[in-house]
Formats: structure tokens, C-alpha cells, sequence
């Protein structure tokens, strides 16, 4: 019954009867339905100054013809209120005979050349590069690296044990025994690697060393660049002023960013200098108490075994979190 009287609704909208008799007829013809005979017409009505009443049994009734003015009028309030979004629907609702049209991303289309003589494959436009995802978990980074450059500090607790050992013995010491702490360094030096492998990753370097500015301070990180030759051609400022390394002034921890030869198809045909020369750079900074930490953009398997001696490697990786960066260091 709900269709029956949304279709009557609808005759009116779309038909727009213009008298009363013509809409009731079909009212009528839509639902299968008579209500009498036709209403009297409308100045008639209007003279009317009530409805009629026919007593049946004692109860009221409305004469015929009125079940169908109230109707009519409801109708005629629904098509006022329906009637102009039903237009603008017809007016919107596509065509079921239409084509559709494919979009660019559900069907690969050949560009046609525009002018004589140009390619089907035109070079690609000037603009921004996009934008690409960092090595690191952007919310991991600043936890990797406190992990990666922690060291063991007697800051904690007073050791009481060890206190009351050196009174036992009579040795009175200068400064109270405390239990040694894992915290941020005071200090750290970047060891960042120029070369021609590295390049693919210059981004992330950049981005890097941001982060490490803000974790570390900037008045306690010194960066050094080199390419391929840690020990003999690094230096601060422009490659013209690189020279021979020089290690830290106090122990601390050095950052190494290179892919340590894990990037040549033949470590021995590409990678022997930097062998060398990061052998002679490890031993160097052991002996002024310095531990070396060296970020591998590239699979930590892949770093040849004679580049890996006295450093503890880092995969530079989306993989990577404190805790995997804990157990590298050993620590």
C-alpha cells in the first residue's frame, strides 16, 4: 500500500492536474479505489459554511466526497514538499543508456602525441621530487639513536656495598661511590660518508643529522664528513680542507653513516681501501676509549666480515627499534 500511495504522489508531481476532478480520477486510477461521486465544484464548496452530516446508527458521518478533499489535500501538501527535489533528481539521475566513462586510474591509456614529431613517452615535467619515506620510524628515531649512543656513567645511586668495603679497609674515598647509569653521552662525533654509494641515501643523512641536533645539542655534536677514507680525507668544512682524522678530545661515542662496502658486488674490488682504513680508524679510537657505532643502510649480512671488526653495526631500516638497536651494541 506504501508504493501504491508513493506512485499516486508521484502522477501528481510529474502530471500537475490543474482541477480537482481531473486529480481525483487519478487518485482513483492509481490505487484502484472510487470515493463517490464528484465533489461539488470549488466556489459551490466554498459557499458551504460546513460539511454535511448523515447520522447511521447513531454516529457521524462525513458525506461523500470529503474522505477524498482531505486526501486531496494532503497530496497536494506532499507534492509541494517533494516536488522540487523530485525535479532536480530527474534533472541529476544519468542516463541508463550512457557510456560510462572509465577513469584515469581504472584504465591505462596511451598518450598520443601532441605535435609532429614528439614522442608517445615525453619526458617527465619539472616540479618537486616526492616526497620519500625516512629509513627510521619517525617515532622510533630519537629512542634508536639515545639507545645507539648511550654510555655507562657513574650517575645513579650511592653504592652503598662498595662504601662501606672501602671504610672496612680504611680508605677514605675522595667522592662517594655511586652505581653506574646508562644515559645519553655528553658528547658525540658523526663520522657522515660522502661517497658515490651513499648517494641513493643523502636524504636520510640530512635528516639524520637534524634529529641527532635536537637529541644531542648542537653545541655537543661535531659532524665530519668523508668519502670512502675515514682516516686519511675527512674533515668538517669543504673537501679542500679535508686531512688525516684526528679523534675526539674526551672518550665518546662516534657515529659512522656508510654502507661499509655492503653496497659493492665485489667488497674486495671496491671496498679494500675502506677496509684498511676502517681498521686502522677502530683501533685508533679503542685506544682513546671511544666505541664506534656505524648505521648500514643495507642488510647488516651484506657488510663484508673484515669491515665489521671492532664496530657494532646498525641496519639503517624501518625494521629497526630500540630494542633491536640494544642488542647490536651489546648492551
Amino acid at each position: 500500500m506504501a508504493g501504491s500511495w508513493g506512485a499516486a504522489v508521484r502522477v501528481q508531481v510529474v502530471l500537475r492536474p490543474a482541477d480537482e476532478a481531473t486529480r481525483r480520477r487519478l487518485t482513483e486510477l492509481v490505487l484502484g479505489v472510487s470515493d463517490g461521486p464528484a465533489p461539488p465544484p470549488a466556489t459551490a464548496r466554498r459557499a458551504l459554511e460546513g460539511p454535511e452530516t448523515v447520522q447511521t446508527d447513531g454516529r457521524e458521518q462525513q458525506p461523500p466526497g470529503t474522505a477524498f478533499a482531505a486526501l486531496s489535500a494532503v497530496l497536494d501538501r506532499v507534492a509541494a514538499l517533494v516536488g522540487p527535489a523530485l525535479a532536480v533528481w530527474q534533472q541529476l539521475r544519468p542516463d541508463p543508456h550512457d557510456e560510462p566513462v572509465p577513469s584515469d586510474l581504472s584504465e591505462a591509456r596511451l598518450r598520443l602525441p601532441t605535435t609532429e614529431g614528439s614522442g608517445v613517452l615525453d619526458p617527465p615535467g619539472a616540479g618537486p621530487d616526492p616526497p620519500v619515506d625516512p629509513l627510521f620510524l619517525p617515532r622510533w628515531t630519537a629512542a634508536i639513536l639515545r639507545t645507539a649512543l648511550a654510555v655507562d656513567r657513574p650517575t645513579g645511586a650511592v653504592d652503598v656495598g662498595r662504601l662501606v668495603g672501602d671504610l672496612a679497609r680504611l680508605r677514605f674515598p675522595a667522592r662517594l661511590p655511586r652505581h653506574r647509569r646508562r644515559q645519553l653521552a655528553p658528547a658525540v662525533q658523526v663520522l657522515a660518508d660522502l661517497s658515490d654509494d651513499m648517494l641513493p641515501h643523502r636524504t636520510d643523512v640530512l635528516g639524520l643529522l637534524g634529529t641527532l641536533h635536537r637529541v644531542v645539542g648542537q653545541d655537543r655534536l661535531a659532524v665530519l664528513r668523508f668519502a670512502g677514507r675515514p682516516m686519511t680525507e675527512v674533515g668538517a668544512g669543504n673537501r679542500t680542507t679535508w686531512g688525516p682524522y684526528r679523534p675526539p678530545p674526551v672518550p665518546q661515542p662516534v657515529l659512522l653513516l656508510s654502507t661499509l662496502g655492503s653496497s659493492f658486488a665485489d667488497p674486495l674490488a671496491g671496498g679494500e681501501s675502506l677496509g684498511r682504513e676502517l681498521s686502522l680508524l677502530t683501533r685508533l679510537l679503542h685506544r682513546h676509549g671511544c666505541r664506534v657505532v656505524a648505521l648500514v643502510p643495507n642488510s647488516a649480512a651484506r657488510v663484508p666480515a673484515a669491515h665489521r671488526r671492532g664496530l657494532s653495526v646498525v641496519e639503517w631500516d624501518r625494521t629497526t627499534s630500540p630494542r633491536t638497536v640494544r642488542r647490536a651494541v651489546g648492551r
